[in-house]
C-alpha cells in the first residue's frame, strides 16, 4: 500500500489517499473511488534523494507520496517505463560509482583544459574576421603608448635603417600588412613583441643590446612568427574563457566585437606559452635559412635578452601583471633546446 495525498485533475484540494496495486498491475485507490487504472498508464516521477513522487493519472489528477521505496519497488515490479530512472537513483547512491563519475569528470576537465582549450583558442582565432585583429592591435597599441611606451629616442638615419630591414624580411603571406614600430620605454627595457594586426614593435634599448643587425633580423622574424601563428590573440582568448571561445566559434559577429573591450589588457598580462615561443623559433631560423642568414644569431640574440633580463631590476623582474608579456617571453636552456636541434641539423656531423 501506498500513503500519500491524492489531488483531482482541476482542482487545488488534495484528500489524505491510499493506493493499492494487484499483480497485473492494475491501481485501485478508495478515497478516490480509482477502480483498476493501468499502473503503466501513470506518469512517475524520477527519484531525486528522498523528494516526493509524483504520480500523474490520465485526465491530469495527481498523487503525491513520501514512500520512495514502495513507488521504487512498484516500478521494477512492474516494469514501468520509469524503471530507468530508478537505475539512475542507485547509480547516484552508490558512493563507488560516485567516485569513480567523479574521477572521470576531472580527467575530461583536465584534459580538455590541456588540449582543448589551446585548440579551440587557436580555431577561434583564426575564425575571427581581420577587422577584428586590426581594432585590436590599434587599440592595443594606444594602451601601451598611453602607459608603457614613449617615442623612439634613436636617430632618424637609424629609423630609416631599420625600416628598411624589416621591409626586406616582412612576407606578403601571412593575412597581415606587418608594420615596425620603434619605441622607448625605461619601464621594459630590451624588448620585441607582436600586436595580433601585424604591428612589431622593438625598443630602443632592444636595438642597442643586438650586437649587430642580423641579430635585430632575427628578432623581428621571430616577431613576425608570433603574427603568423596568432599566438598573443590564441593566448589572449585562452584567457577570455570557454564562453568566449565559443561564442567566437559559432560565429556570433556582435559579440565577437564586444572582445574588443577586454582583450587589449587581456594582450598585455599574456605571456607566450613555450610551444608558441617554439614555434615562433623555428619560424625565425628557417626564414633565416632561406635569406642566408645565420641562424645561430637568432640564439644569440636570445642569450643576451635573457642575460638583460636578469641583470635588469627588480621591478623589472617581478611576476605576475602586464610586464610578463611585455618583458618576459619564457626564456631559460630548456626553451632553447629545438632552436638548437635545428641549427645542429643544419651541419650534421
Amino acid at each position: 500500500m501506498l500513503s500519500g495525498h491524492y489531488q483531482r485533475g482541476g482542482h487545488s484540494t488534495q484528500i489524505a489517499a491510499h493506493l493499492q496495486i494487484d499483480a497485473q498491475g492494475r491501481v485501485f485507490c478508495r478515497e478516490a473511488a480509482l477502480d483498476g487504472v493501468a499502473f503503466s498508464a501513470l506518469t512517475v516521477s524520477p527519484r531525486i534523494g528522498n523528494t516526493r513522487r509524483y504520480l500523474n493519472f490520465p485526465g491530469g489528477a495527481c498523487f503525491e507520496t513520501d514512500d520512495n521505496d514502495t513507488v521504487d519497488r512498484w516500478v521494477q515490479e512492474h516494469r514501468h517505463v520509469s524503471f530507468r530512472g530508478s537505475m539512475v537513483h542507485r547509480l547516484e547512491a552508490n558512493a563507488r560509482y560516485v567516485a569513480v563519475a567523479a574521477l572521470v569528470t576531472l580527467l575530461f576537465a583536465a584534459t580538455f583544459l590541456v588540449w582543448g582549450v589551446p585548440w579551440l583558442s587557436k580555431q577561434a582565432a583564426y575564425a575571427l574576421p581581420q577587422e577584428v585583429s586590426t581594432s585590436l592591435g590599434q587599440g592595443t597599441l594606444e594602451f601601451l603608448d598611453k602607459h608603457l611606451l614613449a617615442a623612439s629616442e634613436l636617430s632618424a638615419e637609424r629609423q630609416r635603417e631599420l625600416a628598411a630591414l624589416f621591409a626586406k624580411l616582412a612576407p606578403t603571406n601571412i593575412g597581415f600588412e606587418l608594420k615596425l614600430e620603434l619605441r622607448s620605454s625605461e619601464l621594459i627595457g630590451a624588448n620585441a613583441f607582436a600586436l595580433p594586426d601585424g604591428t612589431i614593435v622593438l625598443t630602443d634599448d632592444f636595438i642597442t643590446l643586438a650586437a649587430n643587425d642580423q641579430q635585430v633580423a632575427a628578432v623581428m622574424l621571430h616577431e613576425i612568427g608570433h603574427v603568423s601563428g596568432r599566438h598573443g590573440l590564441r593566448g589572449a582568448l585562452q584567457n577570455a574563457g570557454l564562453a568566449t571561445l565559443l561564442v567566437v566559434i559559432a560565429g556570433d559577429a556582435s559579440s565577437a566585437s564586444s572582445l574588443l573591450v577586454t582583450l587589449p589588457t587581456l594582450l598585455v598580462s599574456t605571456s607566450y606559452s613555450r610551444d608558441m615561443e617554439t614555434e615562433a623559433d623555428l619560424y625565425a631560423a628557417s626564414a633565416m635559412v632561406m635569406r642566408h642568414i645565420d641562424p645561430q644569431e637568432l640564439l644569440s640574440v636570445l642569450h643576451r635578452l635573457e642575460q638583460a633580463h636578469n641583470d635588469s631590476p627588480g621591478d623589472r623582474k617581478r611576476d605576475g601583471g602586464w610586464l610578463d608579456y611585455l618583458s618576459s617571453h619564457p626564456l631559460g636552456e630548456d626553451r632553447f633546446v629545438p632552436l638548437r636541434e635545428f641549427i645542429a641539423g643544419l651541419h650534421p656531423a
